[in-house]
């Protein structure tokens, strides 16, 4: 299930070339999962209806495999990485993978020490 439009996530760019190759593999990755009930991704502001989605399909007794978050603005990334790690717990008792698709600018954080549920791809752009 996708949420949100990734056509709107491109607005603050510099360099067209490095767009375009952007947001051709974030679009290969959202493609992917788009028709699996078991993927939830949100893209930017709609990253927390996803986050609730997949929490409602799990209390509902559903299987969710993994849940995919692109965050491409800056005054945003730190808060959905800190509301991830808020749910450790609840991703890491049902076996759920988060992964983070965020700029490398954004990614201002050392990867090791993320908690084995979470993955970063820190994309340059």
């Amino acid at each position: 299930m996708i949420f949100g439009n990734l056509t709107q996530a491109f607005t603050d760019s510099q360099n067209q070339d490095s767009q375009k190759q952007f947001f051709t593999l974030l679009k290969r990755v959202v493609a992917r999962f788009e028709n699996n009930p078991y993927v939830f991704v949100g893209i930017n502001a709609q990253n927390s209806r996803a986050l609730q989605e997949c929490k409602q399909k799990v209390v509902q007794g559903l299987r969710v495999q993994k849940c995919i978050f692109i965050e491409l603005e800056s005054k945003k990334a730190s808060k959905v990485l800190a509301q991830a790690l808020e749910m450790e717990e609840f991703f890491t008792m049902h076996k759920i993978t988060l992964t983070l698709f965020l700029r490398a600018s954004l990614a201002q954080f050392a990867s090791q020490n993320l908690p084995s549920f979470l993955r970063l791809c820190a994309l340059k752009a």
